[in-house]
């Protein structure tokens, strides 16, 4: 590689191209250690990857709210995934932890199934709601039994909520 001249005594376009190739590649191996040794950065708007921002209903979430039996307390972990919406339910009447069924958001509206087991029954509970920052108002059918509203609340980590 270099500049050869032709016997004519000229830099043929090859050499100069050759040449030009490899300092690109140069220029590409300093910027690269540059970056990874934090002595450059990225300017805002550069095509750079970047991990998409999680979904605001993805979390924790409480709420405790009266209903025909009682007070109930319960926790919900959110998982979204496009516009997949997994998790866990668990209240504190109906027992264990319970995977959500069903479940989908499509932009600040969320709908899913729990199907707790009451004394060896199934009962079907769906749930529809409207996340609004970081509180979800939900309305929520308990099979037969009724309809409740509830709101779920963002637990915050160090807050104690």
């Amino acid at each position: 590689m270099g500049f050869e001249p032709t016997p004519t005594g000229r830099l043929t376009a090859w050499s100069v191209g050759g040449f030009l190739v490899a300092m690109k590649g140069l220029l590409y191996l300093v910027l690269g250690a540059l970056l990874l040794s934090g002595c450059a950065t990225v300017p805002a708007g550069s095509p750079v990857a970047t991990a998409p921002a999680a979904h605001p209903a993805q979390g924790v979430w409480t709420s405790t709210f009266e209903t025909p039996v009682g007070p109930q307390t319960y926790t919900f972990e959110f998982q979204v995934d496009g516009t997949t919406l997994t998790g866990t339910a668990e209240g504190s009447i109906f027992g264990p932890k319970v995977e959500i069924q069903d479940g989908m958001v499509i932009g600040n509206s969320l709908t899913f199934t729990e199907l707790p087991d009451v004394a060896d029954i199934e009962i079907a509970i769906y749930y529809e709601g409207t996340l609004n920052g970081d509180e979800i108002s939900f309305v929520r059918e308990v099979g037969d039994f009724g309809v409740e509203e509830l709101v779920a609340r963002r637990v915050v980590e160090g807050s104690g909520n």
